[in-house]
């Protein structure tokens, strides 16, 4: 079975990687991936969730294949975000760049519909979604039309019972 991930990067989480509530998002992840036991995890690689999942993936020994929607994607970042992802880049099974050229809002839209297309029939997905509108959830109403079923971390409850 094949998961794609989505998920809220910052200002919705904090920054820090270390932060107890990014802790326990990684917590979370990681009880999910080791019931499900993907074969392949498809990660959007954006700051936040998608970043943390694949630190999970490489902790657990779970391919993953990096669907960066342009390459680039980095360069607005923080330097020491910019380090981590080139590093998960290293370790990713496969690297897709879903578009090519500069940065354009589209590009994260067709990145998503990729890894959704990608997972196929029996595919799951894996969301940190605190059922807002943006990308996260644009991307799960995208899965929900291609009857792709899907897990949800609560941001808010995780916060709340921190």
């Amino acid at each position: 079975m094949k998961l794609f991930g989505t998920g809220h990067r910052p200002p919705k989480i904090p920054w820090n990687p270390e932060d107890p509530i990014r802790v326990s998002i990684r917590l979370e992840i990681h009880s999910l991936l080791l019931q499900l036991q993907p074969e392949l995890v498809l990660d959007g690689m954006a700051i936040g969730f998608d970043q943390d999942l694949a630190r999970v993936c490489v902790d657990l020994g779970i391919p993953f294949e990096a669907a960066v929607p342009f390459k680039g994607q980095e360069l607005r970042w923080p330097a020491q975000v910019q380090l981590e992802y080139l590093r998960l880049l290293e370790r990713a099974a496969k690297v897709t760049y879903v578009c090519e050229g500069s940065y354009a809002a589209w590009k994260m839209h067709e990145r998503n519909k990729y890894m959704v297309d990608s997972v196929g029939e029996g595919g799951k997905g894996v969301a940190l979604w605190d059922g807002s509108d943006g990308g996260t959830g644009s991307c799960l109403k995208y899965a929900k039309s291609r009857n792709i079923e899907w897990y949800t971390i609560d941001p808010d409850a995780i916060a709340n019972n921190l």
